[in-house]
């Protein structure tokens, strides 16, 4: 394994470390505390990146994803650099965070990971997808994303 692996895959432990709610059972769920505070806490740590440039947020049920998809693919034609975050991946954790329709690097990851650390340190009950979530906001951000779709 390279060091690049070898990283990735520490950065995928990390974030897979704190509480992921997809695989968790029904029960569990009922005792969790879903609020915002915490994503807007660590929103401010990092200096609130996901205010550089619009967002669409796709919510709901069904076919997000397709819509997701369809918003990015409108707006990059219309020459815009877009950022899109979707969860789940099918094959790779970067798929989640894309550019103009490619994941970013995994050696990026790496760096945004390890820059987020300290400020996920400061805030207590984190889970993995609030983290992902900052992480593709950060990396919309630091990549000049001028739209993001989530």
């Amino acid at each position: 394994m390279t060091n690049t692996e070898t990283a990735y895959n520490q950065a995928l432990d990390y974030l897979y470390s704190f509480v992921d709610y997809s695989l968790k059972h029904s029960s569990e769920l009922a005792r969790a505390e879903f609020n915002l505070d915490r994503m807007f806490a660590l929103m401010e740590e990092l200096g609130n990146p996901q205010m550089k440039y619009p967002i669409i947020h796709v919510a709901g049920t069904k076919g997000k994803g397709s819509v997701s998809a369809l918003c990015a693919s409108a707006l990059q034609a219309a020459g815009y650099k877009v950022g899109l975050y979707t969860s789940p991946h099918l094959l790779d954790y970067c798929e989640r965070i894309q550019i103009n329709g490619e994941p970013i690097s995994h050696e990026f990851m790496i760096r945004l990971v390890e820059e987020v650390k300290p400020f996920v340190a400061k805030i207590p009950k984190l889970t993995t997808f609030e983290i992902t979530t900052a992480l593709g906001f950060l990396a919309f951000a630091k990549q000049g994303c001028t739209a993001a779709v989530i």
